[in-house]
């Protein structure tokens, strides 16, 4: 997915997105966005664990990122990152972030301490796209991982059917 984001802009503030989010099959997900008065310890963390490696490899904008820790066999954290708004449904077009599922080692391995991250390539990454209700509140996300499988959902169901029903998966928000 192209990641580049052009002079584009989310349509509330990046601190309205994080939150705690559930779906059926997945472990639940709470994002944690740079800048709040006072992260939870949890937040704090993350955010910790992303700051360091990020001040090493000089990855994504912490400005316009969502963080998380997602402990999984394949996965200890998860980046989304303001994404180019190409897939997105017209109605949110603004709220498009691309993810990514990795692995963080923020003191480094074994002897060597240099903070690194890693992930698996082509799988674990994808794009999410927030749902925000009339009132401007976020309802949840869409997890777009397999791109061939929506769009013959996508194909299959028409152009009326909303993405959170031709999404890999629909996260609630808590």
């Amino acid at each position: 997915m192209n990641t580049s984001v052009a002079a584009r802009s989310l349509s509330l503030p990046l601190s309205a997105y994080a939150g705690t989010y559930t779906s059926p099959g997945y472990s639940n997900i709470s994002l944690c966005a740079p800048g709040e008065d006072a992260p939870s310890a949890y937040c704090a963390s993350v955010l910790a664990d992303f700051s360091v490696v990020d001040s090493v490899d000089n990855n994504a904008a912490p400005n316009t990122s969502l963080y998380s820790a997602y402990t999984s066999v394949w996965a200890s954290h998860v980046r989304m990152s303001l994404a180019d708004s190409a897939r997105a449904s017209p109605e949110h077009a603004q709220d498009v972030f691309a993810v990514s599922f990795v692995q963080l080692f923020p003191r480094g391995f074994g002897r060597d301490t240099t903070p690194f991250e890693t992930h698996e390539t082509g799988f674990g990454q994808g794009w999410v796209e927030f749902g925000v209700g009339t009132g401007g509140e976020v309802q949840g996300f869409a997890l777009v991982l397999d791109e061939g499988a929506y769009v013959a959902r996508r194909r299959r169901a028409g152009p009326s059917v909303g993405l959170r029903d031709v999404a890999d998966a629909w996260f609630v928000r808590v």
